[in-house]
């Protein structure tokens, strides 16, 4: 059982939280499920990841999947309407691709080779980000199970 967590304000004035997905969605969730006439509302569900933010971490050999398990049964008590497609996977703000597969199509590597100007600075400021502008990544990705 993953232990719930209970937030406190700081009695020191200016106090910063650290990032948290939990407490960003309590800031938009009432703006979001507020009623606005003539507008069509919804019912908002903002579960946090495991191990990350003030959420405990899961024991060893669990995974997203868990997650997704332990708030499967309450998803329908909210009769949410699903499509056919609709398989109850988890989501991330943090989708990773691979190159790509030059094996699949030989002709990719030879427009790879040559691409434009543009693009290869592009790509230059992207591995300068990625170098250099992504510690809150890095501190999650050294988070230990």
């Amino acid at each position: 059982m993953l232990p719930l967590d209970e937030l406190q304000r700081s009695a020191v004035e200016g106090a910063i939280w650290p990032d948290s997905f939990r407490i960003e969605a309590r800031k938009i969730v009432p703006l979001l499920a507020e009623v606005h006439p003539n507008q069509s509302g919804f019912p908002v569900v903002a579960l946090s990841l495991p191990g990350y933010g003030f959420s405990a971490a899961l024991k060893k050999g669990a995974s997203s999947w868990l997650s997704c398990r332990l708030a499967a049964p309450f998803l329908p008590q909210l009769k949410l309407p699903s499509d056919k497609h609709d398989k109850g996977r988890p989501h991330t703000n943090l989708p990773l691709a691979g190159g790509p597969e030059f094996s699949l199509n030989p002709f990719q590597l030879f427009t790879t080779l040559f691409m434009l100007v543009s693009l290869k600075v592009g790509l230059k400021s992207a591995q300068e980000m990625q170098g250099t502008g992504c510690g809150y990544f890095g501190i999650q990705w050294t988070k230990p199970n």
